[in-house]
């Protein structure tokens, strides 16, 4: 169970679809298709970022316990 991935993929997913949809909208794309880019962006790079995030929060955290951290059975 490994909480802090789905709130990391989920905070960057948000955060990077919303920066593609102001990158296309900046740049003169007013369409459904560039929204339904932003979006597809958004959700393919999500996961390998949270997971990303999540490593790097976990690894500089001092007080980490990494036993603690193994899924429940």
């Amino acid at each position: 169970m490994h909480r802090l991935r789905h709130y990391m993929a989920a905070l960057t997913g948000a955060c990077v679809a919303g920066a593609a949809l102001i990158a296309a909208l900046s740049l003169g794309y007013y369409s459904w298709g560039a929204v339904a880019v932003s979006a597809a962006i958004g959700l393919i790079a999500a996961w390998p970022a949270g997971i990303w995030f999540a490593r790097q929060i976990k690894r500089e955290d001092p007080d980490w316990d990494h036993r603690r951290d193994q899924p429940r059975t």
